[in-house]
């Protein structure tokens, strides 16, 4: 039962990060400092249309590229909740991909500010 919830955890945290790229794209100019994630390249393989819906009806998974998108489109309190879910479902290469995908993001960025405005190493 445990594992189940872990499942369904990966998949909203899935349908979320499709629902925050709908609008990739449309921040610029006076729009800017209202982006939720300004640091965020625009996205290339999770903006595919009807990918929200297939992953809500349990259709298809993420794959690595997707993941490796996601993470850098949900807030940073969900992240870790969801690498921990791509792991228990025995996604490992896709954790590892959201993983390395968040270290060079911090490096390359520094710390970020959660939607919480507490600062993260």
């Amino acid at each position: 039962a445990s594992k189940k919830k872990w499942i369904e955890l990966t998949k909203f945290c899935e349908s979320l990060a499709c629902a925050n790229v709908e609008s990739d794209g449309v921040f610029e100019q006076d729009l800017q400092r209202k982006n939720p994630f300004p640091s965020a390249p625009i996205v290339k393989y999770l903006n595919t249309p009807g990918l929200k819906a297939r992953i809500e009806s349990g259709e298809i998974v993420l794959e690595s590229k997707q993941v490796a998108e996601a993470v850098l489109h949900l807030p940073t309190d969900i992240v870790k909740l969801y690498v921990r879910g791509l792991r228990l479902e025995e996604r490992y290469i896709e954790a590892g991909k959201a993983g390395s995908i968040l270290e060079a993001f911090s490096k390359q960025t520094g710390p970020t500010n959660s939607p919480s405005r507490r600062r993260h190493k």
